[in-house]
């Protein structure tokens, strides 16, 4: 399943602006205007881009996904949720580059959408 998910790391550097999705280059506008480090995607454990995996699973499933982190700390975990309903914590960091970092790896992700959407 990971195979499907596989990334070179450079889309960032690959992408023109009218490639990009409408919230990427939001982002990265942002960044700019404060003079933050530059914009990269959140990632997963393995390093696949979470935005790919996300939305793929999405398609195959029909659901909606989202990591959120609400009134949370630097340290605390993240939800993630399958249509509004939480169905696993995670670990959620920063890198070095400044990017944000799921402990979850896409084989892992995929189990848990998969289950839950069995259960229902």
């Amino acid at each position: 399943m990971t195979d499907r998910f596989d990334d070179d790391g450079d889309e960032t550097d690959r992408r023109g602006t009218d490639e990009r999705p409408d919230w990427w280059n939001a982002a990265i506008a942002h960044h700019e205007q404060y003079s933050l480090l530059p914009y990269e995607p959140s990632r997963l454990a393995d390093g696949a881009l979470t935005h790919r995996v996300v939305a793929e699973l999405e398609d195959e499933y029909g659901v909606d996904i989202q990591f959120i982190g609400l009134d949370v700390t630097y340290g605390d975990d993240w939800e993630i949720r399958v249509d509004g309903s939480m169905v696993e914590t995670v670990a959620h960091e920063r890198s070095r580059d400044g990017y944000s970092v799921y402990h979850i790896g896409t084989d892992d992700l995929v189990e848990v959408v998969r289950s839950h959407v069995e259960s229902e």
